[in-house]
């Protein structure tokens, strides 16, 4: 069997057939994948489904109820904003935390925790300007210590 397509592949014809198909396969499917994923989500959210017609609504608000196609797409530039704000201020809180959690787990590993703490100070002195590095980047870590205050990984 394996020789029977060794042998296919080969061939002048059928095997540059072959290997145009293997490159317009994948590009077929994707525009296929593509069509159906769209599909779905204008079956959802368009202008004749249960959310569209809530989105219509709120931008109907914003621009008058006879503009129905405005007011779609107002509700759904207000929609995109509302999630938009609720998404920075969910990144926001886990990075706090999650700079949190990592300080913990570094308190209670003694060598990383050496080399952990220290790292965020010297960090101040990557951008800084001419005076600020004579103010906040002194040339010993214990003057850096005192120049710099507390570590804290949340800002």
């Amino acid at each position: 069997m394996r020789g029977f397509f060794t042998k296919l592949w080969s061939t002048g014809i059928v095997g540059t057939f072959l290997a145009g198909l293997f490159v317009l396969l994948p590009i077929a499917l994707t525009i296929v994948v593509l069509n159906w994923m769209v599909g779905n989500i204008a079956s959802v959210l368009g202008p004749g489904s249960v959310l569209g017609e809530l989105i219509a609504s709120g931008g109907g608000t914003i621009v008058g109820a006879n503009h129905k196609t405005l007011a779609f797409l107002a509700g759904l530039i207000l929609a995109l904003a509302i999630v938009w704000t609720i998404g920075a201020v969910v990144r926001t809180q886990a990075k706090q935390q999650l700079n949190r959690g990592i300080d913990r787990l570094v308190e209670r590993l003694p060598v990383v925790r050496s080399i952990y703490k220290p790292l965020p100070r010297w960090f101040v002195c990557l951008p800084a300007t001419k005076a600020r590095i004579s103010r906040a980047c002194p040339s010993s870590p214990a003057a850096l210590a005192a120049a710099t205050g507390p570590i804290s990984l949340v800002s």
